[in-house]
């Protein structure tokens, strides 16, 4: 909230957008799926007036409201949400990101096969949906031409892979993904390499998930854990904070964030109808109205939220759309400033380049 009151703030001072115009807005309460659904409906009640909405909300309530606004022609840009599922622009036609999905680590992945050559892969993968999904979209052929020799899908707690590990033996692939949770990984990354499966000239690549030290309690202490996942490759993106503190914008922007007076952000003290509880909140104390001690927070971005920057990017994308439109004598309705913001917005903020 802080971030995004801090982005309207940041738009109404400068002179190169939106420079004839002052930017109003509206803070709705939507946490949760039934409290979204009504803020969605109230919003969704006054289409002439709103046109864009920028939300912090996680997966549930976004798809929520994304469905409701999309009937309304109302642009939803999020900030949170990182679900595969949102690439969808046929399901989800109103709502843009500016925090990377899922999706584009999927892609890397890829990339990384395609360079390999390989048309015969087997992947291992737990059954919650998470890792199924991260198994599908790093194998679904939409960069090159890869063919899946073997997809073996197991319950989260399974711990006896031999039946798994005789069947892959099989099929001599030389490349294995492996997404499941790192008990799954250890014993079968164990099981597997004590039965000739995972052996020289096989290519292992994790999930980004797996790359830390989570793996290693649960294997055995006789096993020689760098010997089975030597030359074992996967990815991983730097802390979103590390980013912040990398460039001109995102330093910029740490240090106007900590240099706010926290009396800039009048803490609503609206309560319930008995008094004895705050519509908005600190969830952590109930009984505390929201506040911010922006001197708290430190220069490298660390103690920072990871959606913070990306809420406030969010604010700059619907401004530049709007923007666009004005510059160019365009009627603001719901559908032009989503064409302006897929089709004619492209800027450099804290969180890097955002080019829907």
């Amino acid at each position: 909230l802080s971030s995004f009151v801090l982005a309207i703030n940041d738009i109404n001072s400068r002179n190169d957008i939106l420079n004839d115009v002052h930017l109003n807005y509206i803070i709705q309460y939507g946490h949760g799926v039934s409290n979204s659904l009504m803020t969605a409906l109230t919003i969704s009640n006054h289409p002439d007036e709103i046109k864009g909405v920028v939300s912090a909300l996680p997966y549930q309530e976004i798809s929520v409201m994304s469905s409701v606004f999309a009937e309304k022609n109302i642009l939803l840009a999020s900030s949170v949400v990182d679900d595969a599922e949102f690439i969808d622009g046929d399901k989800f036609p109103y709502l843009v990101h500016t925090n990377p999905l899922s999706s584009y680590s999927a892609y890397l992945q890829q990339l990384i096969l395609c360079q390999l050559g390989t048309q015969g892969i087997v992947v291992f993968s737990t059954t919650d949906l998470s890792h199924v999904n991260k198994a599908y979209e790093s194998t679904n052929g939409e960069v090159c031409d890869l063919t899946v020799r073997a997809n073996y899908m197991f319950h989260p707690d399974t711990t006896d892979f031999s039946i798994i590990i005789n069947n892959a033996l099989n099929i001599q692939s030389t490349v294995m993904l492996i997404y499941t949770n790192a008990k799954c990984a250890a014993l079968l990354l164990e099981q597997g390499y004590k039965a000739g499966l995972f052996r020289q000239g096989v290519m292992i690549i994790l999930s980004e998930d797996l790359l830390n030290t989570d793996m290693l309690p649960y294997f055995s202490k006789t096993t020689n854990v760098g010997t089975i996942l030597k030359g074992s490759i996967g990815q991983i993106f730097w802390p979103k904070y590390y980013l912040l503190s990398q460039s001109t914008e995102g330093v910029a922007f740490l240090k106007k964030w900590i240099n706010q007076n926290s009396s800039d952000i009048t803490c609503n003290t609206t309560v319930d109808s008995d008094g004895n509880y705050y519509l908005y909140h600190n969830f952590n104390k109930s009984g505390q109205c929201t506040g911010l001690n922006f001197s708290s927070y430190k220069y490298d971005g660390s103690n920072l939220n990871d959606f913070t920057a990306y809420t406030y990017d969010a604010t700059f994308l619907l401004a530049y759309g709007i923007d666009h439109l004005r510059k160019n004598n365009i009627s603001l309705t719901g559908d032009t400033l989503r064409n302006a913001v897929i089709n004619n917005v492209s800027f450099t903020g804290p969180t890097g380049q955002v080019n829907i």
